[in-house]
Formats: C-alpha cells, structure tokens, sequence
C-alpha cells in the first residue's frame, strides 16, 4: 500500500464529509479510479481506528495464549 498527497482537486470519498481530499491510499497495480482519496481529519480517524484495531488483536493472542496453558498440567499427577 502506499500513501501520497493528492495533484488533483478532489472531494474526500468518506460521503459524510464535505472536505476535500489531501492523500490517496493505493495498491501500485490499482487503477487510479480505485483509490481511496480522503482529508487529514478522515484519514487521521481510518489511523485510529488501525491502531485500536491492532491493539485488540494484540490482546485477544496474548489472552489465547494464557488460556491455552490453563490445565497443560492435568493428568501429570500421581495417583
């Protein structure tokens, strides 16, 4: 993926906002009518947003991870 300022004067593609667009976000191989184009405040929120979603993930493996060892001794006991 990459990130770039926008050449063109365009209207941000989140259809809430009125602002116009300042970056683009694109794959190399996407064409240009595939982009997303948005303004600071929205691509500023779509950054949070990754960050909060990666946050969580980050928790939720090392939750499994913990819950995975619960009982990994059970059944190792003399009888």
């Amino acid at each position: 993926m990459e990130l770039k300022k926008v050449t063109v004067r365009t209207k941000c593609d989140n259809g809430a906002c009125r602002n116009y667009a300042e970056y683009e976000v694109y794959r190399a191989d996407t064409m240009p009518s595939g982009r997303l184009r948005l303004c600071r405040e929205c691509l500023s929120a779509v950054k949070k947003l990754c960050l909060e979603l990666e946050r969580d993930e980050r928790k939720l493996n090392k939750l499994k991870k913990e819950t995975c060892n619960v009982g990994a001794n059970l059944g190792s006991g003399a009888k």
